[in-house]
């Protein structure tokens, strides 16, 4: 910063101290424009032209050097041709125009009239429309250097309307299903019927295996045959009758739960009657009996 140190009496002494202020602000004047000038040039190699114009609006002034303000003018008339641009056009879903709607793009709002062109740096951009009562709109736009206008068309869907909230149900004064009562609906019964089932071919299985096995021992080794051989044709054996025993009560389990179901829809005096169903495990098997009236 320069310094005036003039010594004049009198008058002369204002006028003097005018031209040293003059001086000042000439100083601060084409650092501004020096600054606004670099950067311009800085901002335009990253492809942020928006913010290169602003520059070249200042380094352009009459007040700047003439070098600064003759490169500015060109650059700035260049930038502004490049600059790309955009229009909403925002729709409903039967095809009216919607107007009262916000915009952010790149998540900072979009400030003015959406009905006018709005001015972005070349690239990807994000924007993200909101209206009332309809569902906010997103879209990724790509925008190249010198593209002017480019319709952009969005359209607006209702918003979906909220579940309307349901009372809470009393379970005590509901009535319960009948297929709900007593054992009819339950699966236990088919459960235990396919467990019945397994079991009734499991014994077929290891009987059939071990009758042939024994078979074949008789014509081979026998009488010379060793004990594990023998143990192994007993162990199917017991197989067998342990799947029997399985079966059977299962299967009979299942036929009880299924008739108590049906039992259940009937009069009180009919249940009293209804006829028991005898089960009884055996070494061999299992034994289930059923009694009533004829």
């Amino acid at each position: 910063m320069k310094r005036c140190r003039l010594y004049f009496p009198g008058a002369m002494l204002t006028s003097l101290s005018l031209f040293c202020g003059s001086a000042l602000a000439e100083d601060d004047a084409a650092k501004v424009c020096s600054t606004a000038y670099e950067g311009a040039q800085e901002a335009r190699k990253q492809a942020q032209l928006v913010s290169a114009r602003d520059r070249l609006l200042v380094c352009s002034q009459d007040r700047c050097p003439k070098f600064i303000r003759q490169d500015c003018s060109t650059w700035l008339e260049e930038v502004t041709r490049s600059i790309p641009s955009f229009v909403i056009v925002a729709k409903d879903a039967s095809g009216t125009d919607v107007m009262d709607f916000k915009a952010t793009i790149d998540g900072k709002p979009i400030e003015g009239s959406l009905s006018l062109a709005i001015e972005v740096d070349p690239g990807k951009h994000r924007l993200v429309l909101t209206a009332a009562g309809l569902e906010p709109v997103e879209r990724e736009v790509v925008l190249r250097e010198g593209e002017h206008r480019r319709m952009i068309e969005v359209t607006f869907e209702a918003a979906a309307a909220a579940p309307t909230p349901t009372a809470p149900r009393e379970s005590a004064s509901e009535p319960i299903p009948e297929d709900q009562a007593g054992g009819g609906g339950s699966v236990l019964p088919y459960v235990l019927g396919g467990v019945g089932v397994l079991g009734v071919a499991g014994f077929v299985y290891f009987g059939l295996s071990g009758k042939a096995q024994r078979s074949d021992l008789e014509s081979s080794c026998k009488p010379n045959c060793t004990q594990s051989q023998i143990d192994e044709v007993d162990q199917k054996f017991l197989f067998a009758d342990v799947s029997l025993g399985i079966g059977v009560v299962s299967l009979g389990v299942a036929a009880y739960l299924l008739m108590s179901g049906a039992d259940s829809a009937a009069p009180p005096g009919d249940q009293a009657r209804r006829a028991p169903l005898d089960l009884v495990a055996l070494p061999g098997g299992a034994f289930a009996g059923y009694s009533g009236r004829f």
